[in-house]
């Protein structure tokens, strides 16, 4: 939310998504997927992690999340938000599925209403433009990768030198903006630390995935559970696309949700032990 409203009084995005139709957002100062990541795990937190005690307020403010999020077509970021809305759903139990199910019908009246047109617009512009195809370029790009990993396939380039290796290549050109990561989470990885990094990079998400299993297995009995696993969803989804795993904005995202989660499960299980012994009273000693 700060970031929108830091946005919308400092630059003029705002108003070339009125009067043209554009993506909401702006590459210099906040970049449309940017502003996408950060609304997609707005809308997982708002829906499934009680803030305020008027439903109808956090409701309110899930709704226009969800708007901003649309608003920026990041196509990878709406795909995740709607899956991690899926499975928070199987996850979650009593009045909250209701609730989820009253905030996606009103969320679809207010898209209709509002940005209709404009979603339509966008989706018939993007395939016209041929950009499905190669995904707006991001096959092409994966395969030069692919190509100069298979040079120096144990250690890589080093870290966030891929515009330098890309500005002078015929066989990227035709990007208008300078490519400073490989647009996957895990080939950037491969490019920027070889397989020794990507080794690395497995290992830290292994932990993350015992912590999910964890934490589905025994928070059942809350909402919490399916604010992890659908935050998982959301980078999972989005790092085929983008690279932000790879110390970047997601990366710390997934960093700061598998610390809390590993914070839930340590008081999760601090409270059933206390309750264990409060139900089981040890026995009265003899005089």
């Amino acid at each position: 939310m700060s970031a929108t409203i830091v946005l919308v009084l400092t630059n003029p995005s705002i108003v070339a998504f009125i009067e043209t139709g554009s993506r909401f957002g702006d590459p210099d100062l906040l970049h449309p997927n940017v502003l996408g990541i950060t609304y997609g795990i707005a809308v997982v937190y708002l829906l499934f992690v009680r803030l305020y005690r008027m439903k109808a307020l956090q409701i309110g403010l899930a709704i226009i999340m969800i708007i901003a999020l649309l608003a920026t077509f990041s196509k990878t970021a709406i795909v995740g938000t709607l899956v991690a809305m899926i499975v928070g759903f199987w996850l979650i139990r009593g009045v909250q599925r209701w609730l989820l199910l009253f905030l996606v019908f009103c969320s679809t009246l207010a898209i209709t209403g509002l940005i209709g047109d404009y979603l339509i617009s966008q989706i018939r512009g993007y395939w016209d433009a041929g950009y499905a195809e190669t995904l707006s370029g991001r096959t092409v790009l994966w395969s030069w990768v692919l190509d100069q990993v298979n040079e120096r396939p144990v250690l890589g380039y080093g870290y966030m030198v891929m515009k330098d290796v890309t500005a002078f290549d015929p066989r990227l050109s035709f990007f208008k903006v300078s490519i400073v990561h490989a647009h996957n989470a895990y080939l950037d990885v491969l490019f920027s630390s070889g397989y020794v990094g990507l080794a690395f990079f497995f290992m830290f998400w292994l932990y993350y995935l015992r912590l999910l299993f964890l934490g589905v297995r025994e928070l059942r009995e809350s909402t919490l559970r399916a604010y992890y696993v659908a935050t998982f969803v959301v980078l999972f989804v989005r790092s085929f696309t983008e690279a932000a795993l790879n110390l970047g904005f997601d990366f710390w995202i997934a960093l700061a949700a598998g610390l809390a989660l590993e914070k839930s499960l340590r008081a999760h299980r601090g409270f059933c032990s206390e309750s264990a012994l409060y139900s089981h009273p040890l026995p009265a000693t003899r005089r």
